[in-house]
């Protein structure tokens, strides 16, 4: 099946995104998928119904770039920690990781082994600054071209990573997708947090590391 993909603005109508769509495959027949992205549009198109057009925000290019110059200047601009506030963080990591370990299912021990077995490269590296704004997980049909656009323009604007660096970089991320995520909520006013179940929310959760 083929696809097309087109960025659209937040002011155009589905109409016009559909008449664009017959006019790109050549054909009257479209249908909106069933389900839409937040920010995109979707319909299949053409003979049989063949082909996918994808309409998507312009805004989302200039995200990926707000977001990969954030990183880059946090990089450069980096934290003095001293070392008993980096054994503490490597305890309070591994008892959390551990915990998790013993507590979800089987499908998450090669993660959870992994991320353990990283965590003294995850320490090793530079301390930064960040935001939990951009914290959030939409996994978007394009996404392994936009993570390596990310890590390509992210390595040239702090002027390169070595192959330990990036690993540790990348580990250092999926842990910090467990730790907040195979607990329950860590605000101050809920109960003290103890690991997801094995429920729907556990099994979305891992989502995130299964694609």
């Amino acid at each position: 099946m083929a696809s097309e993909s087109q960025e659209y603005a937040t002011s155009v109508r589905r109409e016009t995104c559909g008449a664009l769509a017959k006019e790109l495959v050549g054909s009257d027949q479209i249908v909106p998928v069933a389900v839409q992205g937040d920010c995109s549009y979707t319909v299949y198109a053409g003979e049989g119904l063949g082909q996918i057009v994808q309409f998507r925000l312009k805004s989302l290019g200039y995200a990926d770039s707000t977001c990969r110059r954030f990183f880059a200047l946090a990089w450069k601009a980096l934290q003095k920690v001293n070392q008993s506030s980096r054994d503490r963080m490597a305890e309070t990591f591994e008892t959390e990781l551990q915990i998790l370990l013993v507590s979800l299912p089987d499908r998450f021990h090669p993660i959870i082994r992994n991320t353990l077995a990283s965590l003294p490269s995850i320490l090793s590296l530079p301390m930064v600054l960040y935001t939990r704004t951009l914290n959030g997980w939409i996994r978007y049909e394009d996404y392994r071209d936009l993570a390596r656009l990310f890590w390509e323009e992210f390595g040239d604007e702090i002027g390169g990573l070595s192959d330990g660096t990036s690993k540790a970089v990348k580990a250092a991320r999926v842990s910090g997708l467990l730790r907040p995520r195979g607990f329950t909520s860590r605000l101050a006013n809920m109960p003290k947090p103890v690991p997801i179940k094995d429920d729907d929310s556990g099994r979305n959760y891992g989502n995130c590391f299964s694609q």
